[in-house]
């Protein structure tokens, strides 16, 4: 997933969490770039809840996520 950001924001928050077909205890990961930097990266097994992520984008071009697609992404926020 790309995001043309137009330098134009400081921040992005979402909610994360593993979709309701993944297998508990199984590894998934999705990450965050930001200009083509990474910019963070979290980890969640099967059966994790989901949890609140803040990347900082310090009003840069352009951000990136990367997932395997076992991940939800929910209340996404550009700020």
């Amino acid at each position: 997933m790309m995001f043309n950001l137009k330098n134009s924001y400081r921040v992005f928050t979402c909610t994360i969490g593993p979709t309701d077909d993944v297998s508990l205890g199984s590894e998934h990961a999705i990450d965050f770039y930001v200009d083509g930097q990474l910019a963070k990266s979290c980890y969640f097994e099967g059966g994790d809840f989901p949890q609140d992520i803040e990347v900082n984008l310090n009003y840069q071009r352009q951000l990136k996520i990367e997932t395997d697609g076992k991940l939800a992404i929910v209340n996404a926020d550009f700020k």
